[in-house]
């Protein structure tokens, strides 16, 4: 399979760089889902366009929290006579950074972590609210379902300092299982391709994917392609985000050559 997939390795490349060229924000990839569309059309497969609003595959990775701490603005040489939504919301901090730690068994792995904060325009005005947003990582769902009560607790604090909050939870998909049953397979193709000295286990991790959504409803299982280019190391979320393509065809090589064995060997009613 690694044979076949080396001969498509220019066009490997080239769509990976075209998708790249032109990135689109989510929902609104009109024309990279129909380049997907045509690409799987022209392979002969029957295609379902429109599906989550923008073409083939559309759903968030993740939890995210959107809050709003409300309060009464005002000069800033005269506080007193302000309910202070920065000082309050530095007291909402806090108790949000203390869910993991405080709240949660010791054993469950989670992560809520702020992503953004904003709040007031000028250095001599105290605001009326301090808008802030973050993400939620978990494994577990009972573990969701604590989280987002322990965030509005947390956002509770405004109202116990005499200001007030709005709260929105956006829900993501479920955390990502991999079956043992793949990952079996996956490992013993991936091994007979690379060799075993190229095949390692990962540790758990907050990292979210959509992936979750799929393994979810039939057996599946995901793994990482080292794609690293040598004294150039450029990490995902970076403006400099890059990949050795030679990892192209390694890759295309262990997905096609494991979908074979996984139709050979697992049960009909596992599929």
């Amino acid at each position: 399979m690694l044979k076949r997939a080396r001969e498509i390795e220019k066009q490997l490349i080239a769509w990976r760089q075209e998708f790249h060229m032109h990135p689109e924000l989510g929902f609104q990839e009109t024309r990279t889902a129909a380049r997907v569309a045509a690409v799987l059309t022209s392979l002969d497969y029957r295609v379902r366009t429109g599906v989550g609003r923008t073409g083939v595959v559309g759903e968030r990775g993740v939890d995210t929290f959107y809050a709003t701490v409300t309060g009464r603005g005002g000069h800033g040489a005269f506080p007193h006579d302000t309910v202070d939504p920065i000082y309050i919301a530095g007291h909402v901090i806090l108790a949000l950074h203390g869910i993991v730690s405080r709240r949660l068994h010791p054993s469950a792995p989670a992560v809520v972590s702020i992503g953004s904060i904003h709040g007031g325009q000028a250095d001599n005005v105290i605001p009326e609210q301090v808008e802030m947003c973050g993400t939620i990582r978990f494994m577990e769902p009972e573990v969701r379902q604590q989280i987002h009560a322990e965030i509005e607790r947390a956002l509770g604090m405004a109202r116990a300092l005499g200001g007030d909050y709005a709260l929105r939870i956006g829900r993501g998909g479920l955390p990502v299982v991999n079956d043992e049953g793949v990952v079996d397979i996956i490992r013993e193709v991936a091994t007979e391709l690379l060799g075993g000295e190229h095949v390692v286990p990962r540790r758990k991790e907050m990292g979210a994917e959509d992936f979750g959504v799929f393994s979810a409803l039939a057996p599946g299982a995901m793994f990482r392609l080292g794609c690293r280019i040598e004294g150039d190391e450029r990490k995902g979320h970076s403006p400099r985000f890059d990949v050795n393509e030679r990892c192209l065809p390694v890759g295309t090589a262990i997905l096609a050559e494991a979908a074979l064995r996984l139709l050979r060997t697992f049960p009909k009613d596992r599929i």
